[in-house]
């Protein structure tokens, strides 16, 4: 259909006049672009078939969580990749679940709940939240790179994404919400300035998730949650 297309603008083209023809001209630009960006769909994989997810197996098992958790984020690159889902969320454990870490890697039998409250001076606790927190850190580097695997338009789809990660408290113990540390990554399709540490002492994460939604094209959005807390979009992060 756009070959059939291009072809009848480019013969209305030439019986145009210069104004009319830098209209068209335009015109026919964007038809190749959305050309492109339907040849790229995909582009990488194999199939756009789910991930094999193998034999059945007791995804409640502390022992498989590591499985889970992998498979979860295959399931996620793929259905983006093959243009099936364009936004995802993906929990690890609710903020009160006491998750054990009980597996290879980690090998931590208490409750991170249960870790989290316990003093700051506690450094056998602190030793074991490190633990947990390298291993969260991990699979996040690991769904990173699944998205840059899959080559799009003139990058990646991580070029083309934003993955926030996040925690809704900055020390356990106290249930403190100051100085919060965020990850933003991939680039929102020339969005972001990547590659950086930015310290903003004073703004709100809300200013952080109006942010989010300019960066995915919604520059309607003024505030995220309590407007008392939202000051506008953050300019460091462009």
């Amino acid at each position: 259909i756009l070959d059939f297309v291009t072809g009848d603008l480019n013969a209305l083209h030439n019986r145009l006049g210069a104004a009319d023809g830098e209209q068209v001209s335009r015109h026919l630009s964007a038809v190749r672009d959305l050309e492109s960006q339907l040849q790229n769909l995909g582009a990488g994989l194999d199939s756009c078939d789910a991930p094999d997810l193998g034999s059945s197996f007791d995804v409640n098992a502390v022992v498989n969580v590591p499985k889970v958790a992998k498979l979860q984020m295959d399931l996620l690159s793929a259905g983006m990749a093959c243009d099936q889902i364009r936004v995802a969320s993906l929990m690890f454990a609710g903020g009160t679940n006491n998750q054990t870490y009980n597996f290879d890697g980690v090998n931590v039998t208490e409750g991170h709940h249960t870790l989290s409250h316990r003093g700051n001076g506690d450094v056998a606790a602190q030793e074991k939240l490190v633990k947990i927190n390298t291993w969260l850190a991990d699979q996040v580097a690991y769904l990173l790179a699944k998205l840059d695997a899959v080559p799009e338009g003139d990058g990646t789809m991580l070029d083309n994404t934003l993955v926030f990660w996040g925690n809704p408290l900055s020390v356990g113990n106290a249930h403190s919400r100051r100085n919060l540390k965020y990850i933003v990554a991939g680039g929102a399709g020339g969005y972001l300035r990547t590659g950086r540490y930015i310290h903003l002492p004073g703004r709100a994460h809300n200013d952080l998730l109006v942010s989010i939604c300019h960066a995915m094209g919604l520059t309607d959005v003024e505030r995220f949650g309590a407007a008392e807390h939202c000051n506008g979009p953050l300019g460091e992060l462009t």
